[in-house]
């Protein structure tokens, strides 16, 4: 009975039971609402216990309980129900355009794919009308329907390469053709495929970019601008100003009106990233939210679900990290009437490729795990020996904070549901607790005598600790309310490894970081000696094993601050790449980096000399890494990463499923 829906796994069994026995058990149709299910993607929601009921024999409560299982993951991979939060604002407009004052409305997740985390599915395509979409993964570029979800392939035009994949998919109004592009070269243009077979033609060259809803025009990114053109080419309109790397997402209105833009600017200024809409002619713009204080946000997508409804995606941190689906109302000037308020919301990583398309959002939805790995490398850091192989197998995230001097991986890991410190062998397969009890805490670093420098999680309150392994817990000085998100302090916290140790940590106010040394005998705090902007990966500073540097990853640049004299000098990281993490080498003359589009793949480790020259040591695209860290005999190397698990999804009221 695929269309029937339970309360409960109670209700479940109830009906399983009835089945095999013949005895039906009525359930009362205002029961049958929509609740969370438990899936095998998240077995710790469970929202909801089986409540224990006689059985008629152990034989058919052995049978029931095996039925259960499998019911219940069908169930949950066909069509996975959720508590709307309050209201559901994405129904289909009015003949205006504009959907006032909405209905309370429970919205009910649909799974439409279902890949390994091997396969990526790396752009995601939505027809007018809600029917059809195309989503490139690492095997092609695919047509499928809601109603079928039977997928055929979508042949690429052949003047390009077999194994090149788009990162960018739009319809045309008609349904019959998409235009595919985001391909790895910058000068590489667009083209429109007609979906029966035709065949391709070449449109003009963007990057970024959103179709217009007549099919008429691009918006696009080019140079430090947003711009808007013909699809098959011709001088385009500036229409925005954005700063040089800035990371933008662009969706129309319904009626081609204004452009809602994401944008996110990182390491330059000191917000991390804003709802902003402009006019398509460029005579007006207004920010809608900023995301400002808030623990992260990531990269935004965005979509209109009417002509005056911009509806956007936001990671939520400390106390619920979810991934939401937001929305915000506009008034007659185009400044907020209403919101933001929440529209959906799950407990997963992030959303990406966000549309609304007659009365559906769908999505690319993101779960990620997260584990240290280690490997070999040569002297010197010049290629590696053996593979990075995954050390850490609690199948929960984990975050790498180095090596204690007898050669042990130090990292954090919220195995128990909570950030706990451990210590593990690289020849060993169970972690030991660095510190016993039910405190939460995240390493920060080793010290040479191998204590361990942590921020220790207490409610509203965190503060700076240094820990005896299987001793004492000393508090050096608190933190105040500082961000806190899956085992990881939004913070710059780091010490040297040397003998006389000197650790750095940062306190973010407004748009300005500043920085300062500490001393982790005594918890002495010195005045900073160096500010910059707020920059977006705190978390990934590094401080040089002599303590004279520390160094700051954004952007395709490093910055190296002498904590001294807080001189600054920036290194420059191969062009377009996104560096974000930095480990010196103790030769003191070279970098280990990891980052994003680096070396003409997705992720990369790199080193770099004193000399700017950098080189490859390993590359992926389809494993995320970071925080590279040699072990203290210059040989064994440890790094996070982490594996996507990409898919497409849906989410509508029942009745629009």
């Amino acid at each position: 009975e695929p269309e029937r829906r339970f309360a409960s796994m109670t209700q479940i069994v109830d009906a399983l039971e009835a089945a095999l026995t013949g005895k039906a058990k009525a359930i009362p149709v205002a029961a049958q609402t929509d609740v969370a299910i438990a899936t095998p993607r998240a077995p710790a929601e469970v929202r909801g216990a089986h409540a224990s009921k006689s059985r008629k024999g152990r034989a058919i409560g052995l049978v029931l309980l095996v039925v259960t299982v499998i019911a219940a993951t069908a169930i949950a991979l066909r069509s996975r129900p959720t508590v709307a939060f309050g209201v559901a604002s994405s129904l289909p407009p009015s003949a205006s355009g504009s959907a006032a004052a909405p209905p309370v409305v429970a919205l009910v997740e649909r799974r439409l794919t279902a890949f390994t985390p091997e396969n990526r599915v790396r752009a995601l395509g939505v027809s007018a009308d809600g029917r059809s979409y195309a989503y490139a993964d690492e095997e092609g570029v695919w047509l499928a329907s809601v109603a079928d979800p039977t997928r055929r392939r979508i042949p690429m035009p052949a003047e390009l390469d077999p194994n090149a994949r788009p990162n960018e998919i739009e319809f045309f109004p008609d349904g019959a053709r998409v235009l595919v592009g985001g391909w790895k070269k910058d000068d590489a243009p667009t083209w429109i495929v007609p979906l029966d077979g035709s065949v391709p033609t070449r449109a003009r060259v963007a990057r970024r970019f959103a179709l217009s809803p007549d099919g008429a025009r691009l918006a696009f990114v080019r140079d430090e601008a947003i711009v808007i053109g013909p699809v098959e080419g011709g001088p385009p309109t500036r229409v925005a100003s954005i700063a040089h790397d800035e990371e933008v997402r662009l969706a129309w209105s319904p009626d081609g009106s204004a452009l809602a833009l994401a944008r996110n600017l990182g390491a330059q200024v000191g917000k991390w990233s804003w709802i902003e809409v402009v006019a398509s002619d460029g005579s007006w713009s207004r920010t809608l939210v900023t995301f400002e204080g808030l623990v992260f946000v990531g990269e935004s997508h965005l979509t209109w679900t009417t002509n005056d409804r911009v509806a956007y995606t936001q990671e939520f941190g400390e106390g619920e990290d979810t991934t939401a689906i937001m929305e915000v109302r506009l008034d007659a000037s185009h400044g907020v009437a209403e919101g933001p308020r929440r529209v959906w919301s799950e407990s997963l990583t992030g959303l990406s490729d966000l549309k609304y398309r007659a009365g559906r959002f769908f999505f690319v939805r993101i779960d990620s795990q997260r584990d240290v790995y280690v490997g070999r490398v040569a002297v010197g850091a010049t290629r590696f020996e053996t593979p990075l192989t995954r050390f850490t197998t609690s199948e929960t995230n984990d975050s790498l904070a180095g090596w204690l001097p007898d050669g042990r991986v130090l990292f954090t890991s919220m195995r128990d549901g909570k950030a706990r410190v451990y210590a593990q062998g690289i020849d060993k397969r169970v972690p030991e607790p660095i510190v016993a009890g039910d405190t939460e805490m995240v390493a920060v670093a080793a010290l040479a005598d191998g204590d361990v420098i942590a921020i220790r999680h207490a409610g509203a309150e965190s503060f700076i600790v240094r820990v005896h392994p299987g001793g004492a817990t000393r508090d050096l000085f608190s933190l105040g309310t500082i961000p806190f998100r899956r085992g990881r302090a939004e913070l710059c916290a780091r010490c040297s490894t040397n003998a006389s140790p000197r650790c750095v940590i940062s306190e973010t106010s407004g748009d300005e970081s500043a920085f300062s040394l500490f001393d982790p005998a005594t918890g002495m705090k010195s005045p900073p000696f160096v500010r910059v902007e707020k920059i977006a990966f705190l978390p990934y500073c590094t401080l040089a094993g002599d303590g004279s540097t520390l160094y700051l990853p954004g952007g395709d640049k490093i910055r190296a601050v002498n904590v001294a004299t807080g001189a600054t000098r920036e290194l420059k990281g191969p062009a377009a790449s996104r560096i974000q993490y930095v480990s010196p080498i103790a030769d003191g003359r070279t970098i280990l980096f990891s980052g994003m589009s680096l070396f003409d793949h997705e992720c990369a480790i790199g080193r770099m000399g004193v000399d700017g020259r950098a080189d490859s040591l390993w590359t992926s695209d389809v494993l995320w890494v970071w925080s590279p860290m040699l072990a203290p005999n210059g040989r064994d190397i440890a790094a996070v990463v982490r594996i996507n698990d990409t898919d497409v999804w849906m989410v509508a009221p029942r009745d629009a499923q």
